[in-house]
């Protein structure tokens, strides 16, 4: 082989390694975005850096002054929710005892308006206005001792099982997270269960609720009991039924079936927050 081949392999491998490396770094970049748009997801506390008091700020827009301000006042304390939701969730045995109204009462009851106004805003249509309002929450009403105190906790039905969970947007992540509700009638002996869902962020602003099994602590009766089961993702009409199914605590998990029958996607709005409440429907006499 002579010098000169020698010399034009060897700049032809150079030049390849270096090919190979623009083209690995071009990957890494093209991919860089999506990267840093799921990092996004924070697990860091609403209230890391609070101080004495807390302020929400709330918008709206809407054809009158009255409707843009109470819209506002609205998006502004479900900002103050999603916070305090954030504390009952992260603190062991709190993530299902309140729903979106216990919640709502206690922030709106606790907290107070420091500001407020509504301008012309031609954005919000003719003769519109875009109102704007402040909250303000002192860090106190953070404290999981002072929601127990002040939070009234709902009572269900005798006979009738239910149970809810406030879940705070900002940590759900893409990877999913486990939700348990505990679902029991006034009198736990009538029907007593906990639903095991997973909660998992999507792209373009949504989260996907799945269930994926019921355990039986208590059917209602001595053998089977037949039950039926509504959940419902930010009220209105349910978001899927568990369809009627003789339900044994001998047995204790029923695992759900794999399809989308038992799933919902929701979407993501400027609440911060998204009530997951199950309702049961028993389909016999109680004894």
């Amino acid at each position: 082989m002579t010098d000169d081949l020698r010399v034009l392999l060897k700049s032809v491998s150079v030049w390849a390694v270096v090919a190979g490396w623009s083209v690995l770094a071009a990957a890494q970049i093209s991919r860089a975005p999506m990267v840093q748009q799921r990092a996004q997801v924070s697990q860091r506390s609403c209230l890391d850096g609070a101080k004495d008091t807390l302020t929400f700020d709330g918008t709206a827009q809407a054809a009158t002054q009255e409707t843009a301000l109470a819209d506002a006042r609205n998006n502004a304390t479900d900002r103050a929710m999603a916070c305090v939701a954030e504390v009952l969730f992260t603190t062991p045995g709190y993530a299902a005892i309140y729903g979106a109204q216990a919640i709502g009462d206690y922030v709106r009851n606790s907290g107070r308006v420091i500001d407020s106004s509504a301008s012309a805003d031609s954005r919000a249509g003719a003769g519109g206005f875009r109102g704007f309002v402040r909250f303000e929450l002192k860090r106190g009403y953070f404290d999981i001792s002072t929601i127990r105190e002040l939070a009234v906790k709902p009572v269900p039905e005798p006979t009738m099982p239910w149970g809810f969970s406030l879940l705070p947007v900002r940590l759900i992540g893409y990877d999913g997270t486990n939700v348990e509700i505990p679902t029991r009638a006034g009198r736990p002996r009538e029907g007593s269960f906990t639903f095991a869902f997973n909660a998992r962020r999507l792209d373009g602003g949504s989260l996907s609720i799945r269930l994926d099994s019921i355990r039986v602590i208590e059917d209602g009766s001595s053998g089977t009991t037949r039950w039926s089961f509504d959940v419902f993702a930010n009220g209105g009409a349910p978001a899927f039924t568990v369809p009627e199914t003789r339900y044994d605590d001998r047995v204790g998990r029923y695992a759900m079936p794999r399809d989308r029958s038992v799933e919902t996607t929701v979407r993501i709005d400027n609440a911060g927050w998204v009530e997951l409440r199950v309702l049961g429907h028993r389909h016999e006499p109680v004894k």
